[in-house]
């Protein structure tokens, strides 16, 4: 408890990569498969939460985009934290869909703020506008395009 007889919290930082594919992109929307749904509903089962927790993220995306290094902060109670502490990240693998993996997480400064404390971002755009060369390994990471691309400008 705080001074104040609050329940005192901590806030986590979770580092995360997800396959976008069957995502309707990362923000919580009614009836849709979200990355924002999904991951919270794992985080309050893991940690015990009563409800899902409020996940505040570096930058949303779009459905089908696929994220590598996506990193999410939420702040939850000390003592759901301290229960679940260095086993959380392989308990969430238990409880994740195999579309999307937690790397890492743990306590952070309570400053810390997922969106705001990025130093940088990096994102890579694939397409392919030559029927031969289409990989089909990589099929959900680039984009088809069926007409030549003009590169000249």
């Amino acid at each position: 408890m705080d001074s104040e007889g609050e329940p005192r919290t901590v806030r986590l930082r979770v580092d995360l990569s997800y396959d976008g594919s069957a995502f309707s992109g990362w923000a919580a929307q009614p009836g849709r498969r979200t990355v924002e749904d999904v991951l919270a509903a794992a985080l309050g089962r893991v940690l015990r939460l009563p409800s899902a927790p409020k996940l505040t993220v570096a930058g949303r995306t779009d459905a089908g985009v696929h994220a590598r290094g996506q990193v999410v902060h939420l702040d939850v109670p000390a003592a759901a934290w301290s229960g679940a502490g260095g086993r959380a990240v392989a308990r969430l693998a238990g409880v994740l869909p195999a579309d999307l993996r937690v790397r890492a997480a743990g306590p952070v400064p309570d400053e810390f703020d997922a969106r705001f404390s990025a130093l940088w971002r990096r994102y890579a755009y694939r397409v392919c506008d030559d029927e031969a060369a289409a990989d089909p390994l990589r099929r959900h990471e680039t984009l088809w395009y069926f007409r030549r691309l003009d590169l000249v400008p």
